[in-house]
Formats: C-alpha cells, structure tokens, sequence
C-alpha cells in the first residue's frame, strides 16, 4: 500500500515541507458584502489598491485581496508558489524498508545553481531512530518539481520592457503613460531608481517643497500583488502568475526531502526571475501619492480610499516624480471639442520637435494622448503612450525630421503619416495591452482626441 492514499494526500505533504500555504477559502459576495470589504480594507490597510464596486468582476487590492466572478480569495499575493501545482510521480517506488531521517537544510532546502544536483545522502539518510521509509515518490533524477517566482530579483535578465505594464482596475492610465514614455527613451532609469534590499524594494522618487525637487525613497515589501498584476503571457506552462517570468531556464534549484506514512518524497522547487518591477512601482506610487499628492507636488485634499488620489491625470507632470529638476517642460494641449479648435499647426510642430529629439543620445521628449469621448477601449477617458511619428509627403516620400533639414507642413499628406501609440489598459482585444497606429489625419480630425501632452528630460539615465 502506498504512503499516500491519494495525490491529494501528496501534495498535502509537500506543501508543508515547502512552506505552502493552504489553498484559500472561497466564498460568494454580495455587492453589500464587498462593498463593507472595501472600506475595512480602505481605513485599515497601509497597501491598499481600492478595486471595482461590482463583485461579479474581476479585481485585486494590493494588500493581497483579490475577487474574481465575485469569489473573495484572500491570500493571493500571500505566497508566490500558490500559482503553481507540482509535477510529481504519479506511482511510488517500492525500496527495501530502512529507517531513514531528513537532512535538515533550513526553510529554503538545499540549494543548487546552474543545473547541479544533490547525492541522496544530502537530502535523506539511513538512521537507526529514523522513521521507517517503504517506497519513494521521486528521485533525484526525477524530482518532485515546484515552479517559483524568485523575489530575489526585481528584472528579468531582458531588463524592464513595455510588455511588463498591464493597467488594470484603477484609472492610473496618465502614470503607466509616463513609464511606457520613459521605457521607450531611457529604460535604464528603473533598475537605477529600484533597489531590492532583503525583501523590501525602496523606490526614489521626487517631491516639490519650498520651490525645490527632493529625494525620497518608498520603501515596500517585493511582491506580485497590485492593480498590475493581471499579465497572462510567457507564464509557467499555462499558469497565469501576472507577471513576466523568465521561463527559459530557472536560476537556482532547492532540494529537499519529505517523510510521511511511510514513503519519501524528493523534491525541488525551481526559481525563476520575473519582471516584479511594474508591480512594486505601482505600490510605491500609491504610497507616495497619498503623502506629496499625484504629482509629488502636495496633497491638494485627504481622500477616504486609497487610490482616490491618483485616480486620473497628465502623464507629463509625472516626469518630475523620475527626474526631479531634470524633468521640464510640462504642457498640455487641449481643446474641449478635439483639436481643431486650437490649430493643426501647433499639434504638427510638437509632433516634429518630439521626433527630432527621438535620435538623440542626450535628454529626449515625451509625448502623451487622451481619447476623451467614447474611447473604444476602456468607455471613458484614457491616456496613451506616443511611441514614434512617421511623416509622409504628398509624393509619398518620408519626411526624417531627424535629418536637420527643414521641411513645410503644408507638402505633408496627414492620411498617410501615421502615429504609432501604445494602450497601457490590459486585454486581449483590439489594441488593449498593444501597440497600434493612427493616421495623423484622423487624430488631428477625431473629436475623441482631445489632449496631447508633452514633457522633455535634460538627459537619460546612465547605463548601470
């Protein structure tokens, strides 16, 4: 008869030798219930991501809540293996029956790098007081295997790219449009700006006081958890973690054995790194928010919830928040029925200035665009990441702004220069989550474009 009656049994086992947390309780919530849930997390949670009133819709808070299809599961950023069922040895392997003891290698097991592997004896030993061991489930050629999230790191080997943002839940369109800026330009900037200390990842970031930008460093534990969280691509083997992981190869290994009922599980959970950045940098900016206000520049009033205060804004100001005094230049461009009314040729101009500076090896411009009435993506106002401009004449030419000769406006055939933008909102559907292209005609005539905003940096970070 095998040790374990069932592979529940199992896993059961290995769960506890891992450090496992037990699978949540879930239960239904009414909309009155979720509601009360919010607003005891709102006063009495220093990580709060307030989420969707509706409790049939997906969400998560940043202290570890999350509700799907109205299921409250309280400990979903609690534990990072949680994601993630174990491939074990379906059948045990009958062994002559020894007394046997485990090698205690601490919580994490025995680590091993870059593919090495243990003798048996360092993981479980003949001992005459041991417990007696009939079968094994696993090998040290055929493991028991875990897959985890590292929280040792903060990037993948890749470094930060426009593919770890995915907005999700709350209106921060204007701060993810600043990161994807910034990730375009001078992506440097955020291994510099992040620095993992233990299991606390500290942020600088910039505050305005007596007419002068101040460091400061946000200090929060690393983790998955956050409104960024929803990342559903290059997971683990069709588990969904809401990050980007280095899938490729883990960078470590730990080992370790089990004894129960009379079998011996052996068993090793494999690491991986994981684009956690994103995810720490909201939560920073929601603590931060709440102390300097949105933009680093003062709490203009005390909001109950916690995301009140950075629910909508102008990604240009943001810069200041990365950049201190280096960030300059802010402006916004708007018109309350699109942008005829202020002028094509201004709109144009700041366009080119933008592609001018998109070569330069110093300080660079940043642009933004909100979609105000009726955006296709998200039914309300939303902010995207201008990522480049192609300009075509009327011959059908393309017209390099970058190439310091001087060209008219008026030879430009605005149906066919397009403007290559980028959705921070997270979907599957039409440009969510994407890239996409506009023609310059229809974003200067489309009364749903109503902003642009532009901010320029004095110079970009230098390599780490």
């Amino acid at each position: 008869m095998p040790g374990f009656a069932t592979q529940k049994d199992k896993k059961k086992v290995a769960d506890s030798a891992t450090g496992k947390a037990s699978k949540p309780t879930y239960h239904r919530t009414s909309e009155d219930d979720w509601q009360n849930h919010q607003q005891g997390v709102s006063h009495e949670s220093p990580n709060l991501y307030s989420v969707t009133n509706n409790p049939n819709e997906q969400a998560l808070t940043g202290d570890g809540y999350s509700v799907t299809n109205g299921i409250v599961n309280d400990t979903y950023s609690g534990s990072f293996g949680d994601f993630f069922e174990p491939d074990m040895m379906d059948e045990p392997t009958p062994t002559e029956e020894k007394n046997m003891s485990v090698v205690d290698h601490g919580e994490t097991g025995l680590v091993k790098q870059g593919g090495e592997k243990p003798t048996l004896d360092e993981l479980v030993q003949e001992d005459p007081q041991g417990t007696s061991v009939k079968s094994f489930y696993g090998s040290i050629d055929a493991p028991n295997v875990y897959k985890e999230v590292s929280d040792k790191f903060l990037f993948t080997d890749s470094g930060p790219n426009q593919n770890d943002v995915r907005q999700y839940g709350i209106g921060d369109c204007y701060f993810w449009g600043a990161v994807l800026q910034i990730l375009a330009h001078d992506s440097a900037k955020f291994p510099s700006m992040m620095k993992l200390n233990g299991k606390t990842v500290e942020t600088t970031m910039y505050y305005k006081k007596g007419g002068k930008w101040l460091e400061e460093k946000v200090s929060r534990p690393v983790g998955i958890g956050g409104m960024n969280s929803q990342y559903s691509e290059n997971n683990f083997e069709g588990y969904e973690c809401g990050v980007r992981v280095d899938i490729d190869k883990p960078f470590e290994a730990a080992w370790n054995a089990v004894i129960d009922g009379g079998a011996c599980m052996i068993n090793r959970t494999d690491y991986y790194k994981a684009a956690l950045w994103a995810n720490c940098l909201e939560q920073a900016y929601s603590d931060f928010s709440r102390v300097h206000g949105k933009y680093g520049t003062g709490m203009k009033e005390k909001k109950d919830s916690g995301n009140e205060e950075f629910e909508g804004g102008c990604p240009d100001d943001c810069m200041h928040m990365f950049y201190g005094a280096a960030a300059s230049n802010s402006s916004t461009i708007s018109a309350s029925n699109g942008f005829l009314g202020i002028g094509r040729a201004r709109i144009i101009n700041s366009l080119i200035e933008f592609k001018q500076t998109l070569n330069g090896d110093g300080g660079y411009s940043v642009l933004g665009a909100r979609r105000t009435h009726g955006d296709p993506n998200t039914n309300s106002a939303h902010v995207y990441s201008i990522e480049n401009v192609t300009f075509v004449d009327k011959s059908g030419a393309i017209v390099d702004y970058t190439d310091g000769q001087k060209h008219k406006q008026k030879d430009l055939d605005l149906s066919k220069s397009k403007l290559l933008l980028r959705n921070p909102w997270n979907s599957t559907d039409g440009t969510e989550g994407k890239f996409f292209e506009v023609s310059l005609e229809d974003f200067l005539n489309e009364s749903e474009w109503t902003h642009m905003y532009r901010s320029s940096v004095s110079e970009r970070t230098a390599e780490q």
